[in-house]
């Protein structure tokens, strides 16, 4: 694990908020889940300004994983795990529009 990565799983680790409820296929992410995103984020998506750009897979316009056996929106995993509860009617959009970008920061939310 590079030291970029090495620093971006600690941020993911330190964090990742302590009452996460599982909704629907959104909960927890473990150490090994983190681990496994960590290596795929470019750039420090608490602390930098600008796009932090996912390098795994992008379904839809919106980077993805395997997360307990399905692919999920890995931007609504990132709300779910750091922002707050994520819910059906939630959808998470990026105003910098782009499609690889993680950077919570970049986050729009709307209801639907």
């Amino acid at each position: 694990m590079s030291s970029e990565s090495q620093e971006i799983f600690n941020n993911l680790l330190d964090y990742q908020r302590k009452d996460i409820l599982k909704i629907n296929s959104y909960d927890k992410m473990t150490m090994k889940e983190l681990k496994k995103i960590s290596n795929k984020i470019d750039g420090n998506i608490f602390f930098s300004k600008k796009c932090c750009d996912f390098s795994g897979k992008i379904n839809r316009n919106k980077p993805v994983i395997r997360f307990r056996g399905k692919y999920v929106n890995l931007r609504r995993l990132i709300y779910h795990n750091y922002v707050d509860n994520i819910i059906k009617q939630k959808k998470v959009y990026t105003l910098c529009k782009n499609d690889k970008c993680l950077n919570f920061l970049h986050f729009d939310i709307k209801i639907t």
